[in-house]
């Protein structure tokens, strides 16, 4: 949806105006992240959720081409990957990932209550919007910080919670659980095959989760779009 490539790109950009600022690759991160999703917010109510998708890819395609534009510049790339992760990024987004998670299963009951209609939820006085814009911005957050420490990890945002809901159900407090563990999991499996099919070269998580995930978004909108058409 482009929020992990406005994460990266403001990243970039912040490490060329600001190199020795602490934690100038968060919180530029976070901003990226809110340009981005503040875009989709303006195409939210214009269209249906399957062209917000394609807006999405486009904002993403974007972002990560003014990303290739800056780097040769600048002689150098900001880009971070598993391979480079160090304790210190490990136990800052320990730290980071545990708030975000800690408040998505406390609102995971609330989350149940948006499969209702929006009109029915307005009638029993939940501020409806509000909620959702929370949500987003939850999402956002866990998005950037993950981006500003591990860089972009294409589709895992979409391969996860979508096999963790056809398994367990649609009850999110238990769907963001799954999802927690079986993402560490896809992640951890895509890494080690990545350092060993092709040693002693490598090859990237993040390129055999485009492998994995282009295709499968594919299959998920041509399903959706069938049951909105019937």
């Amino acid at each position: 949806m482009g929020i992990s490539a406005g994460a990266d790109l403001l990243m970039l950009l912040g490490g060329i105006l600001f190199p020795a600022f602490f934690f100038t690759k968060l919180i530029f991160a976070l901003i990226g992240g809110l340009i981005a999703f503040g875009i989709l917010i303006i195409f939210q109510t214009k269209v249906n959720p399957y062209r917000l998708v394609l807006i999405g890819i486009a904002i993403n395609a974007v972002l990560v081409s003014l990303k290739q534009i800056f780097t040769p510049t600048t002689g150098s790339s900001t880009s971070v990957s598993l391979s480079t992760i160090t304790w210190s990024t490990t136990t800052i987004l320990l730290v980071l990932g545990i708030i975000g998670l800690m408040i998505a299963l406390i609102v995971a009951p609330l989350t149940n209550y948006l499969k209702i209609g929006d009109q029915q939820l307005k009638a029993l006085g939940l501020a409806v919007n509000k909620v959702k814009t929370g949500l987003l911005l939850l999402g956002v957050y866990l998005t950037c910080f993950v981006t500003a420490n591990v860089g972009v990890l294409p589709f895992l945002g979409i391969i996860v919670p979508h096999l963790s809901r056809s398994l367990v159900g649609n009850d999110y407090r238990q769907v963001i659980p799954f999802a927690t563990i079986a993402g560490a999991l896809l992640m951890l499996i895509a890494d080690t095959i990545g350092r060993t099919v092709v040693i002693p070269s490598e090859i990237p998580a993040a390129a055999l989760l485009t492998i994995i995930g282009g295709p499968y978004l594919i299959y998920i909108l041509t399903q959706k779009g069938v049951q909105h058409e019937n």
